[in-house]
């Protein structure tokens, strides 16, 4: 015997527990499987579904493809755009810079020499191509005759310098800055103060 073990009306203090299933099968058991036109509809299910889930892959693909495509275009017409403005913004400032030739005039004369055409001509293309800019004028004259008589006579050089811009298409407003500064005693010689100098202007 076990210590402190009870007694309950048996031989032995040993209780034991025995258990025992039985099953019986009466007749043929057997499980019955899907028949070969269910396998087809089922492989036939699986290839539509994993055909449509290809084709969601596909179009999703697409859709990245053309999305990275269409920022990739987009950045490069953005960098094609920066570069023309920047690019036209300095083919303006040289064209700001262009010097316009010295207009020189022959004594006691206010004709616009033919030989001067190319170079105001010149002048003219950048004017058409950039009405912002202005033409500023100055006409000088030499010590030969009167004060006042080369006074007259460089305001008429001016005006025969707007003339040839005006005949081309220039209106007067944008030449508005035209002085004539009648003798120049600072001139080097008398066929040298016998000018008119052209700027652009903004």
């Amino acid at each position: 015997r076990f210590d402190n073990m009870p007694v309950h009306g048996h031989d032995t203090n040993l209780l034991w527990d025995a258990g025992l299933k039985l099953i019986f099968h009466l007749g043929k058991y057997r499980t019955k499987g899907p028949s070969e036109s269910e396998l087809a509809a089922i492989a036939e299910a699986a290839r539509i579904a994993a055909e449509a889930e290809a084709a969601r892959l596909a179009r999703i693909q697409a859709e990245q493809e053309a999305l990275h495509r269409a920022r990739v275009e987009e950045a490069r017409r953005a960098e094609e755009a920066e570069r023309a403005a920047r690019e036209a913004a300095e083919a303006k400032e040289r064209a700001f810079r262009t010097p316009i030739p010295t207009v020189y005039f022959a004594n006691d004369s206010k004709q616009v020499l033919e030989e001067y055409d190319p170079g105001l001509q010149e002048a003219l293309d950048i004017l058409q191509r950039y009405p912002d800019f202005q033409l500023e004028i100055h006409a000088y004259c030499s010590r030969s005759g009167s004060k006042a008589y080369n006074q007259k006579l460089s305001e008429q050089r001016m005006e025969a310098i707007r003339g040839w811009f005006t005949a081309h298409g220039i209106p007067m407003e944008r030449m508005a800055e035209a002085y004539f500064h009648g003798i120049d005693h600072n001139a080097s010689s008398a066929a040298q103060a016998r000018r008119a100098e052209l700027k652009f202007i903004k």
